[in-house]
């Protein structure tokens, strides 16, 4: 009676096709890992808006969010400060918005989110996420702006030194460099959820 069982030939023929499967899946899944990385990027950004929004108005004071979108550069790409004196003239005269904070002021650059630089966290660098551009509603470019949240949660930008309404919210464009692959943030004004495309 003859014994059951894989010859030599089938064992090798089945290494092979899973060898062809695990080639084919590995960086599949490390795709969806990088996008997955510029998802939790923007989520993070969301978070920082909706933050400043909610201590906005529960603190009754005002809240600035500089913009930093510089790939190159070591400060945070969104820096969240509160206003000394609740308004949004509040910082001093000549301090310039992206000068360091100092680390005696609790109100300076309580949340930071750092997206691209040295700083940021390694899955984003490897991911290579990036902002393309950061745009009011209305198409006008805020790219290294100041953003004031005031004290109703909405927000304003400086326009000549009069803070103005940034007509229907922040649009923040992100990109996995190198793959076309875009993600859109959308912070509506005085809202505080973010919507993708």
């Amino acid at each position: 009676m003859r014994s059951r069982g894989f010859s030599i030939v089938e064992l090798m023929i089945v290494v092979v096709i899973i060898s062809v499967l695990a080639t084919i899946a590995v960086p599949s899944f490390t795709g969806v890992q990088d996008t997955d990385y510029m998802v939790k990027a923007g989520a993070e950004v969301q978070r920082a808006f909706a933050g400043a929004r909610s201590r906005s108005i529960l603190r009754n004071a005002a809240i600035r969010l500089i913009i930093d979108h510089d790939s190159a550069s070591d400060v945070a790409n969104i820096r969240v400060d509160e206003s000394p004196n609740s308004s949004c003239d509040g910082w001093p005269v000549g301090e310039e918005s992206t000068a360091a904070c100092d680390v005696t002021n609790p109100r300076c650059g309580f949340h930071e989110v750092h997206v691209t630089g040295s700083l940021a966290f390694a899955g984003y660098r490897d991911a290579k996420v990036s902002f393309v551009s950061i745009r009011g509603g209305d198409g006008s470019n805020l790219d290294t702006s100041v953003i004031c949240m005031n004290r109703r949660g909405r927000m304003l930008l400086d326009a000549a030194g009069d803070w103005q309404p940034i007509a229907g919210g922040v649009r923040i464009l992100m990109e996995r460099q190198g793959l076309g692959l875009e993600r859109e943030l959308w912070i509506p004004q005085g809202g505080v959820s973010g919507v993708w495309r």
